[in-house]
């Protein structure tokens, strides 16, 4: 996979900070922090999921972007990775099955699902009637998070609704199964805040959040990923 590099940049201009810092010189900078790195966190996140590797030609050099899970699964051509949901339709309960098998049984026992909200309703509503060899066995809440464990037929899920999947509405009926121990954050650069990166003479001070990361999954196979998923039917 390749490095990419991701910034957020933070400007004030010189007049807003004559006429605003006077009595708070690092309030209104420090706003614009939080939401610089509310970005490139974000950025981060998403790429991670869904960025598609790349390589781009460029006047000043190339351009990287790394790729994100879901690219790296459908790297691998086995097309039973991925599931399409069928939206309100819904799903038969065999095809999710033969979906969770393909990558449950390899790699960890235990996975994690990052779902959005139509996602997460359709397997928690479904394991919630205890049929199949699905059920409900326990939750807790981590860095904000609740998380259910299902276990399945083929081993355990811990279900979490992902705050971006939430958010954004393209990816409400999106699921991202993952096996935490094969996957691998490379990073030639860790996040940073780089500081006075205005042109000179310019009537702004700028400063930037930086950081060069990369993905890489050991073994794409241990994997899955569903979309338009929002209901499972027996």
């Amino acid at each position: 996979n390749y490095i990419q590099t991701y910034n957020s940049t933070v400007e004030l201009t010189n007049a807003f900070k004559g006429s605003k810092l006077r009595t708070d010189i690092e309030g209104p900078l420090k706003e614009r922090r939080v939401q610089a790195l509310e970005r490139i966190a974000r950025d981060i996140e998403l790429s991670y999921f869904f960025g598609v590797k790349n390589k781009s030609a460029g006047a000043g050099g190339a351009t990287y972007y790394t790729g994100g899970i879901t690219n790296s699964i459908d790297s691998t051509a086995n097309g039973s990775l991925s599931l399409n949901g069928a939206g309100g339709t819904g799903v038969s309960l065999a095809n999710f099955k033969s979906w969770l098998e393909e990558f449950m049984t390899v790699g960890s026992d235990a996975k994690l699902a990052f779902a959005g909200p139509k996602a997460y309703s359709a397997l928690s509503n479904f394991a919630n009637s205890e049929s199949n060899g699905f059920r409900i066995t326990g939750s807790e809440t981590v860095f904000g998070m609740n998380i259910q464990t299902i276990l399945t037929p083929f081993g355990e899920v811990s279900l979490a609704m992902h705050p971006l999947f939430k958010e954004i509405a393209e990816y409400n009926d999106w699921m991202v199964v993952c096996d935490l121990p094969m996957l691998v954050q490379k990073y030639m650069e860790p996040l940073f805040l780089e500081p006075n990166i205005q042109t000179p003479g310019q009537d702004s001070y700028k400063e930037q959040f930086r950081a060069k990361y990369g993905l890489k999954l050991k073994f794409a196979e241990a994997f899955g990923y569903a979309y338009d998923l929002q209901k499972i039917t027996a």
